[in-house]
């Protein structure tokens, strides 16, 4: 059946019935019959059409994330004939997924490496983008302007080499994240959703710019969407996401996200968002020594600038009492009126 459809996957399944109960098994295979995924699906029995398409829906959401990984694999199976610079561009990707300020250094290295071996190795200049982008984003970079403009520079060179260079499109959407250019990073994260729709840190990105745009519920749509494809968002995404859920008030699953963004990562962006969820939830002990740890690790830390990329005056007015409260911001006194 594959080969007569042409085609690279097949879903199979099995129905049982048990009292009033069914049970759908279901399992992915490639057109070799090798099993890439399975799942299960236990349902009441009490309209057969209705659980028809709830097992429907929950099929054709599990299956988009399964293929979407597969196949990423699939396509970095082969991505140079040089082995050596393909090794290079595995040993940065760590580095990439879990940043320290040591280690986007090493990565970056690397990935030069890569180049010297292949020119034209799209992955590798895409990485080194990564790497600058990453830099600013984590309040590493001393010049935020040189790192964007070089890794502005390498992501279009990497398309340059390769139209199809999903994360470099990325890449260049969270430049004009930063540089508040908030059409061009919509047009550049739409582009590279059209390449790969399943892509996580594509829609992520889309979820970054409508946040930043006052489009908060849809941008979490979006941040929750990228996180049940990928469980491990990158820093970028996981602290847009904390922010985001700050937003609208969520501050217990804010701080949630937070505190698993800086177990990977010493991401003092995320501990100012941290810090300012503790106080409104009414953590001040919590707030204080986070804010304590803001000030030893970044005495520099300007909360004049923190969330100037809102263009909804009432989302930067609801982080600054958030910040206020926590002593980040002015002074602390009554919870002003942030009604959304």
């Amino acid at each position: 059946m594959a080969r007569a459809l042409a085609a690279r996957y097949q879903l199979e399944g099995s129905i049982r019935r048990a009292s009033d109960h069914v049970r759908v098994s279901t399992q992915l295979v490639d057109s070799a019959g090798r099993v890439l995924w399975s799942g299960s699906f236990d349902e009441p029995l009490a309209d057969v059409f209705m659980l028809q398409d709830k097992i429907t829906v929950q099929i054709a959401q599990a299956l988009p994330i399964r293929v979407a990984q597969i196949e990423q694999r699939r396509v970095l199976a082969k991505p140079t004939e040089n082995l050596q610079a393909y090794d290079c561009v595995l040993r940065a990707r760590p580095a990439l997924l879990h940043p320290t300020r040591t280690g986007i250094i090493e990565a970056r290295a690397l990935l030069r490496r890569a180049i010297e071996l292949d020119a034209n190795y799209a992955a590798a200049y895409t990485g080194i983008a990564e790497t600058y982008l990453i830099s600013v984003a984590m309040g590493w970079a001393e010049s935020p302007t040189e790192a964007l403009a070089r890794a502005e520079e390498t992501a279009t060179k990497a398309l340059t080499l390769d139209a199809s260079e999903v994360r470099a499109r990325i890449v260049l959407g969270r430049i004009n994240i930063a540089r508040h250019r908030y059409e061009e990073a919509q047009a550049e994260m739409a582009r590279a959703i059209t390449i790969n729709p399943n892509n996580a840190s594509a829609l992520a990105g889309r979820g970054n710019v409508l946040m930043w745009l006052g489009r908060t519920d849809a941008a979490i749509e979006l941040l929750e969407q990228a996180q049940r494809i990928d469980p491990e968002l990158n820093a970028m995404d996981r602290f847009a996401l904390s922010l985001a859920y700050y937003l609208k008030d969520r501050y217990a699953a804010s701080i949630e996200q937070a505190e698993l963004n800086l177990r990977d990562t010493a991401n003092n962006f995320s501990r100012v968002v941290l810090a300012a969820a503790y106080a409104e939830d009414e953590r001040r002990e919590d707030a204080a020594r986070v804010a304590a740890v803001i000030r030893r690790v970044d005495p520099t830390f300007d909360s004049q600038e923190f969330g100037i990329k809102f263009l909804n005056p009432l989302d930067l007015e609801h982080l600054r009492d958030g910040l206020r409260k926590a002593g980040l911001f002015g002074k602390a006194g009554p919870p002003s009126d942030h009604s959304r």
